[in-house]
């Protein structure tokens, strides 16, 4: 069985990689426009899907790790179990939220697919990167109920 530690890692690799080429596409194309007047067809469609790919990629990790950008402004005035209850409240209204996101995901892409929906320019299909983010918002959803796992300790935030 493939451990989480071990998905973490391949799907922090591969956001990373999707990063270094946004960047490096993004400066071919730059340097073409500037220096020779010759801009990089399609760049902008690479760069929305793998804008898409670090985006979902990092969305089950967040969810696991309980990183979520979070407002604390109250928390110094609750005691350590309303905090709790306030973790999962979170967690279960992320859970249902990426759950619902990841049906109506599927749903869009069995119907992009059946349309064959294709990026403007470069022509790539944009079913398959509708059914990764449907894939990948079920991890999170899963990922949003394992935090509420009794042996899961969610991490607290310090207080200032």
């Amino acid at each position: 069985m493939v451990s989480v530690g071990l998905l973490q890692r391949l799907t922090a690799l591969v956001a990373g990689v999707l990063l270094i080429f946004m960047v490096g596409i993004t400066v071919v194309d730059v340097v073409g426009r500037s220096a020779f007047g010759v801009p990089l067809s399609g760049v902008a469609e690479l760069t929305e899907l793998a804008m898409v790919g670090v985006t979902f990629l990092l969305y089950p990790q967040i969810a696991y790790r309980n990183l979520h950008i979070s407002v604390d402004l109250l928390d110094p005035f609750f005691s350590r179990n309303v905090r709790r209850i306030q973790n999962i409240c979170a967690s279960v209204f992320g859970a249902l939220i990426f759950g619902t996101l990841s049906w109506r995901l599927w749903l869009v892409g069995e119907r992009i697919a059946e349309y064959g929906d294709v990026t403007a320019v470069l022509r790539v299909p944009l079913s398959p990167a509708y059914f990764c983010m449907s894939v990948l918002s079920g991890f999170t959803t899963i990922a949003f109920i394992a935090m509420l796992a009794p042996k899961k300790k969610l991490k607290e935030r310090p207080t200032q």
